[in-house]
């Protein structure tokens, strides 16, 4: 299997709340996978331009792992071929959308679908009732919106992975780089010291626990962790990647 290219475009962090962007490259096929880090599409094709020399019409597909605030934006994708979604992450954003004139409804909503989230996150789902980003029949990029689960190929080199536990549906991406068995897995390790945490307690969103420890057992048989909030790192060492590549930070 051909070795698959990472450039990082952000490294997420935990304080700020901002989530890792990463660009995945094999051959001429370009995947971008959660760029909710950044606030504007000029912004994202600086990034884009000075990591890969490419532009946002250069991609093939953007992926978003989940549908949380920090990991999902629309930067105006209608001239990408592909923008791909888990089908359980969208099946839960269409059923809050009925609820969203109710605020206490949706409020119970979260809560039922949750084991765990924290205040901070809780405001931000209330403040997502009334964002148009999540009006999925009238985002940029609705006609190239295409439902995926785990198990499927998003290309030839990048497999779809189950990561639940942290939300309802969230997938990654594994696929072998110059690291060996590389996984990109956004939230369900949010880090090296997360990953080397005795439990879960300190996350601020869990939707099921007992899953997300499953979640995160096997990705600690992977050579390189792209985590969601935190420099990429070998979960065998609990050491940090020395990039290959160099870094270009929104």
């Amino acid at each position: 299997m051909s070795d698959v290219r990472l450039l990082p475009l952000a490294v997420g962090t935990k304080l700020t709340l901002k989530a890792g962007c990463v660009l995945l490259s094999h051959g001429p096929r370009h995947v971008l996978v959660d760029p909710g880090c950044f606030p504007t599409r000029a912004l994202l094709e600086a990034s884009l331009q000075r990591a890969a020399g490419i532009g946002v019409a250069d991609l093939d597909t953007v992926f978003f792992t989940h549908l949380h605030f920090d990991h999902y934006n629309d930067l105006g994708f209608a001239d990408v071929p592909r923008v791909a979604m888990p089908r359980r992450e969208v099946q839960e954003v269409e059923a809050l959308a009925l609820l969203r004139h109710d605020p206490v409804l949706y409020s119970e909503r979260i809560h039922a679908m949750h084991h765990l989230v924290a205040p901070i996150f809780m405001r931000q789902f209330m403040r997502l009732a009334n964002d148009a980003r999540y009006d999925l029949t009238q985002v940029s990029f609705r006609q190239q919106l295409r439902l995926v689960e785990a198990g499927q190929w998003l290309t030839p080199y990048l497999q779809l992975i189950d990561l639940a536990g942290h939300s309802v549906g969230q997938l990654g991406l594994q696929m072998d780089t110059v690291y060996g068995r590389t996984a990109v897995v956004a939230d369900a390790l949010l880090s090296a010291e997360d990953h080397a945490s005795d439990g879960i307690d300190h996350h601020l969103v869990v939707q099921d626990p007992v899953r997300l420890l499953a979640t995160r057992a096997r990705l600690a048989q992977y050579d390189c962790i792209v985590p969601g909030h935190g420099a990429w790192f070998n979960p065998r060492t609990g050491q940090a990647i020395s990039l290959i590549e160099e870094i270009c930070h929104a």
